[in-house]
């Protein structure tokens, strides 16, 4: 199968976009809860945290299909991994059933 690399490279783009908008809205989040902000801003803050990691596992999937397994950087997947995990370990450990989580 012959890859269309424009095809291949606008997707890459895409991935990098929502790549930014979750390490934007983890910035965020971490940000909040460094101020001890109110819970409605907590709350809505992690809520952006949950779409945006959502959106790059999505973007991630479509543009795996693209690619032979072996031309894949999997590394910033894995990194986005690791830190919607940490950030879903710190909401569960630091009392925020408040919120719903």
């Amino acid at each position: 199968m012959k890859l269309n690399m424009a095809v291949v490279e606008a997707d890459k783009k895409l991935c990098s976009t929502e790549r930014k908008k979750f390490t934007w809205a983890a910035n965020n989040f971490n940000q909040a809860i460094d101020i001890a902000a109110p819970t409605k801003t907590i709350k809505s803050t992690y809520d952006e945290l949950r779409a945006a990691w959502s959106k790059a596992q999505k973007k991630h999937n479509e543009f795996v299909k693209l690619l032979p397994g072996e031309e894949l950087g999997e590394d910033w997947i894995k990194k986005l991994s690791k830190t919607s995990s940490k950030l879903e370990l710190h909401v569960k450990t630091d009392s925020y059933s408040v919120l719903g989580i």
